[in-house]
């Protein structure tokens, strides 16, 4: 089975290991960390594909079906929700970059008046509070 990728559309083919599996299992499986909630949002969204269409969560998946799995597994509204928690951010922008990888996402922050550079405490925090 192929592996999904967090930075561009996947598609997986499902081998005789997923036949008969229910797509939510499937994708909890596949995408470790990624909290069930969100599995069911990108089900809900259209985001997940099963052979070009939508699929519910309760699908059965066949030998041979192919799933769809949009780039961004984080919604950028909910990466910008949790950046601005942090203390010393006043605002938030997070918008999607092109990269030879891929997109990504990247943020533009502003702090409050006393706000003094913490990337490495901010990235933590946004890693601690979403699925990535």
């Amino acid at each position: 089975m192929n592996s999904l990728s967090k930075d561009a559309v996947s598609w997986v083919t499902v081998d005789d290991s997923a036949a008969g599996q229910r797509i939510d299992n499937f994708l909890c499986r596949v995408l470790k960390g990624v909290p069930k909630s969100h599995v069911y949002r990108i089900l809900r969204s259209g985001e997940v594909r099963v052979n070009k269409g939508r699929a519910g969560p309760d699908r059965r998946l066949e030998i041979g079906d192919v799933v769809r799995v949009g780039g961004f597994l984080v919604n950028p509204l909910e990466i910008e929700e949790v950046v601005v928690q942090f203390p010393e951010v006043a605002a938030c922008q997070i918008v999607e970059v092109a990269t030879p990888q891929g997109s990504r996402p990247v943020g533009f922050v502003v702090g409050h008046a006393e706000y003094r550079h913490q990337e490495a405490e901010l990235i933590a925090h946004c890693r601690s509070k979403l699925a990535v």
